[in-house]
């Protein structure tokens, strides 16, 4: 993947379309068993809002940013009730 400050990144709608992309990919990640790979998505999202250039849309960026590490902390919680359930099943 290209850095936070590519060409890349040059309009909102282009940034949109790219977090979108990558909390896809998170997703498809995760249930495919790549847990690694969706928290190194997760770490690439809040990365980028270091890039603070479009000043006007930063709250709008922040707040769907922490969307998606929502919904990557409803994954792993859900993965861990999972696991204890296990656990007390097994004793």
């Amino acid at each position: 993947m290209t850095g936070e400050n590519s060409p890349r990144h040059g309009s909102t709608q282009e940034w949109m379309a790219d977090l979108e992309a990558r909390h896809n990919d998170l997703v498809t990640a995760w249930s495919s068993g790549g847990r690694v790979e969706a928290l190194q998505l997760v770490v690439r999202c809040v990365k980028s809002l270091s890039n603070i250039s479009a000043v006007e849309f930063y709250p709008a960026k922040f707040l769907h940013v922490v969307e998606v590490v929502e919904h990557f902390s409803q994954l792993v919680t859900t993965r861990l009730e999972g696991l204890e359930g296990d656990l007390r099943a097994e004793t």
